[in-house]
């Protein structure tokens, strides 16, 4: 209860500086709190209801914060705090926004975000490979589930580079550790 009045004592500050001109941006987790500070529920598709000390105790004070965004469908992804973008499987998914200030002019290797276009010499592209030599081209559930740039059709086989993302750098065969 008392976690409820400091939050809602905060927006009241926050939304007196709005009020005077001066302008605040809404955060993920001002979103999540304001709504259960205003007695709307916790909005269930972007946030969640959680112990707010952080403990498992069954009898805790609640706390509504944001949920990771890729947790969120992309139907219901918040686009004021996450991006919908396309994984290796060409499904529309919820991602961290990257922040305004570090957004780059453009994708350098292995860049995954799809808030600008790969570098000059570099291609988007997906797919990764097993040691039996067999190509995984959506990375479904890994680290590969997103389309990365890499410089493809340099001549040069790189670290990001392997036969089924770049078959015109990389030979198909692998060689046994």
């Amino acid at each position: 209860m008392r976690f409820q009045r400091i939050l809602s004592v905060l927006l009241a500050v926050l939304i007196s500086f709005a009020g005077a001109g001066f302008a605040v941006a809404q955060t993920f987790a001002d979103y999540c709190t304001g709504a259960y500070a205003k007695g709307a529920g916790c909005p269930p598709a972007a946030c969640q209801l959680q112990c707010a000390d952080g403990s498992k105790a069954p009898e805790c004070p609640l706390a509504c914060v944001p949920r990771d965004c890729q947790t969120i469908s992309a139907d219901s992804c918040p686009r004021q705090f996450c991006s919908i973008i396309e994984n290796c499987s060409k499904q529309k998914i919820c991602m961290a926004k990257i922040p305004e200030g570090l957004i780059p002019d453009c994708g350098a290797l292995a860049y995954n975000g799809q808030d600008v276009e790969c570098c000059k010499g570099m291609v988007k592209r997906c797919g990764f490979d097993y040691l039996d030599g067999k190509c995984n081209m959506e990375g479904k559930n890994s680290q590969y589930a997103l389309p990365i740039c890499i410089p493809c059709g340099d001549g040069v086989c790189t670290n990001f580079e392997n036969h089924c993302n770049c078959p015109e750098d990389c030979k198909k065969d692998i060689i046994p550790l």
